[in-house]
């Protein structure tokens, strides 16, 4: 495997990278758990997940960078030293993109994950959209099962992510 990019941690949960290609990416994780509210108590952490492109080189390669995949894995394997973590993936449809989001997250998670990390997946589906979501967490995490009692609870009200 290609070795991951440099990283620079900001505050709280956050790291900035920059491509060979001169991309530059956040990746951050945010406190998930008002979402949770109802259904699991509040010392149990859970996150939300994102990768965004800030700054874009002024010629884009066509080539698929495979470092930008090894450089999220590290970022989530990081994440992961807290057994008790959970983290929530989302892939908004807003762009009608969500399925090709899920297939590269999925490629992630597939090919770089450390096998003591479990992902399941879920659908929300309302009138408005259809909403493909995982939620991942380490196989000793103490709370797995009320996490997934609770994450599957939340898909089946339909939950709106925002």
């Amino acid at each position: 495997m290609l070795p991951p990019y440099s990283l620079t941690k900001e505050e709280g949960l956050s790291y900035y990278f920059t491509t060979d290609y001169g991309l530059e990416y956040v990746v951050y994780f945010m406190d998930y758990s008002f979402m949770f509210g109802e259904y699991l108590p509040p010392y149990i952490p859970v996150y939300t997940f994102n990768i965004e492109l800030i700054a874009e080189a002024r010629v884009l390669s066509k080539a698929t960078d495979k470092r930008i995949e090894a450089t999220v894995s590290a970022i989530l394997r990081l994440f992961f030293e807290e057994i008790e973590n959970v983290m929530v993936y989302i892939c908004d449809n807003l762009d009608n993109k969500h399925h090709a989001r899920k297939r590269k997250f999925d490629s992630w998670y597939s090919n770089a994950i450390n096998s003591q990390i479990e992902k399941y997946d879920f659908v929300a589906i309302t009138e408005d959209y259809e909403l493909l979501n995982s939620v991942l967490l380490h196989t000793q995490n103490p709370f797995k099962l009320q996490v997934l009692s609770a994450f599957k609870m939340l898909n089946e009200s339909g939950f709106s992510p925002l």
